[in-house]
């Protein structure tokens, strides 16, 4: 290794020709010395030789050089947590939307503080209701399932995001939106169980099998409800046959390393202006989001090993 110049308050004195042949020897220290720039070696460490008249082992020698160190990490790891951005409220988007903000200034907003929402199907006709733009409500729902293509690769790798709430899609709660205008936010439940990704809202359910009984597209439940369909028997229907043909479909031409999202925010909008049920469009949404997951779970499990169907 070349030799370096080392900072004098990181020296660690041990014995010429004992450090290892990948630390640098530095070249501002006396000759009967050779230094290593370290972290904090520890007393096992194959550089000090316990018992050995001619090694240096000082611990306060030690803590006086990985004390920068340290303090330096730990404002860096304070820095980190202080500097993350809040979640954009969802009550906010409605506020902007209602004084006319463009479309494009609150997907800004919500670009730039990286804030995604869970919602279930029938909270985009209530946000269309209070004024929220398309452009908006398809925005929401495909960073939406952006961000479910994340958790189920790091789930499928064994691997979480961690316990971080502003890092998964925020759930909300519209309840009180057509009364007092109000919007509950909160994070996800973060509990891991099994077969379920750390980070999906607490209306996930994993997908069914439902492939002797065939599937139902959005346009038969849409024919369904027109012919005049009950809701019990639109949600029989969800659940007995579930999903198809929502996996690579969009509608526009568009180049992506993520899966559209099937049924735009918009899509579950007019749906509900039609007449379609609250409780058929968050039985829709949790349909469509069991299918990507398990969708997107077999993608990563296969990873490299050809296609798959």
């Amino acid at each position: 290794m070349p030799d370096v110049l080392c900072p004098r308050a990181v020296w660690i004195a041990i014995p010429r020709g004992r450090e290892p042949s990948i630390l640098p020897r530095c070249r501002n220290l006396p000759a009967p010395r050779a230094v290593r720039l370290s972290p904090c070696p520890s007393r096992t460490s194959n550089t000090f030789q316990e018992g050995d008249p001619e090694s240096v082992f000082d611990a306060a020698l030690i803590w006086r050089a990985c004390r920068p160190a340290l303090i330096a990490l730990l404002l860096v790891s304070t820095g980190a947590v202080a500097g993350m951005r809040e979640p954009f409220l969802l009550s906010d988007v409605v506020t902007r939307s209602q004084k006319g903000d463009s479309p494009d200034s609150i997907i800004r907003a919500l670009r730039t503080t990286r804030t995604t929402y869970a919602l279930r199907g029938s909270d985009f006709g209530k946000l269309r209701e209070a004024g929220v733009k398309d452009d908006v409500l398809d925005y929401i729902q495909q960073t939406f399932f952006n961000d479910v293509d994340l958790v189920v690769r790091y789930w499928s790798a064994g691997e979480t995001m961690g316990r971080c709430g502003p890092c998964y899609p925020q759930q909300v709660d519209l309840g009180a939106l057509q009364t007092d205008g109000s919007i509950r936010q909160m994070p996800p439940p973060l509990r891991s169980n099994p077969g379920r990704p750390l980070g999906l809202p607490d209306w996930y359910r994993t997908a069914r099998n439902h492939a002797r009984l065939g599937g139902i597209t959005v346009d038969e439940l849409r024919d369904l409800m027109k012919t005049g369909q009950t809701e019990e028997q639109l949600l029989h229907e969800l659940r007995t046959r579930g999903l198809i043909d929502v996996i690579g479909v969009g509608g526009k031409l568009s180049f992506s390393t993520r899966l559209s999202a099937g049924i735009p925010g918009s899509t579950m909008a007019d749906l509900h202006e039609e007449g379609m049920s609250d409780a058929v469009l968050d039985e829709l949404q949790a349909n469509l989001l069991a299918v990507m997951v398990e969708h997107l779970r077999l993608k990563y499990l296969n990873l490299g090993r050809g296609a798959f169907h």
